[in-house]
């Protein structure tokens, strides 16, 4: 939609004077979205690997967290996957 995906939603929400968590929940009440999922990043993990045990895409988990380069994650980093 307008506001975006990710992290950018979040800053453009923000910057216009919008609480995020807010609007997101009620977002998801809207939509019917269940609670967050996260997953903490483990050696050796890629996004492909996450994205296959948790039922997704790649791309979704890129436009979930905001995650500029889909090759660049870190071990502890906790990534939304639901």
């Amino acid at each position: 939609g307008q506001w975006g995906n990710g992290a950018d939603r979040k800053k453009r929400l923000t910057d216009a004077g919008y609480d995020y968590d807010a609007v997101q929940k009620a977002v998801n009440q809207k939509m019917g979205a269940t609670q967050a999922v996260y997953y903490t990043v483990q050696p050796n993990d890629n996004l492909t690997m996450i994205a296959k045990r948790y039922g997704t895409t790649v791309q979704n988990l890129v436009n979930m967290n905001g995650i500029a380069n889909p090759n660049l994650i870190f071990i502890g980093q906790k990534i939304r996957v639901k």
